[in-house]
């Protein structure tokens, strides 16, 4: 596997741990990040000596998303740009989303937007009491993507889906529990 610039991988006892290094940038998706995430999954998902896949993050962010900066520095050409990230963001996700090892995901702060829909394919998330989550996505003028509207309405309902979609309203750790 080549260096990672965005993320880390350390495997433990057939245990591996992912790690989301982005904090100056609150771990926000990246191109980069994207296609190392999918990347790292993908070699995961296809290693029998792995039992079981933990992501986690540095910072006060799990994930912010999609990085705001790196989108707005590509305007010229936003639209492919975006389905390039998405594209690489959604294969991950279904890898992990479909992977026979359990998937853990551990929150430490705010998971938004991407970093929210990520939390959600996880077959357990364990979030601190500080952490929060909000979809985010209507706030930036994005339409939710990420899985997040084939796993929340699964999760929770289509009418709390919706609240949570349209209001961008923060679920407390203790909230998203409930």
């Amino acid at each position: 596997m080549t260096k990672l610039k965005t993320i880390e991988l350390k495997v433990d006892n057939a245990v591996a741990t992912i790690t989301f290094n982005r904090p100056k940038a609150a771990n926000g998706l990246n191109l980069v990040m994207a296609q190392e995430l999918y990347q790292v999954v993908l070699g995961l998902d296809h290693n029998e000596s792995i039992r079981v896949v933990v992501l986690l993050a540095e910072g006060r962010f799990f994930s912010a998303g999609g990085d705001i900066k790196y989108m707005s520095e590509n305007l010229s050409n936003l639209g492919p740009t975006m389905k390039q990230l998405a594209d690489e963001l959604h294969r991950s996700i279904s890898i992990l989303a479909r992977m026979s090892k359990p998937f853990i995901v551990g929150v430490n702060g705010i998971a938004a937007g991407g970093g929210f829909s990520i939390s959600m394919t996880a077959d357990l998330v364990i979030a601190a009491q500080s952490s929060k989550f909000t979809m985010a996505y209507t706030a930036s003028g994005l339409s939710p993507d990420g899985s997040s509207t084939y796993f929340l309405p699964r999760i929770i309902g289509i009418r709390k889906t919706a609240e949570l979609m349209m209001t961008n309203r923060q679920l407390t750790a203790k909230e998203a529990l409930d």
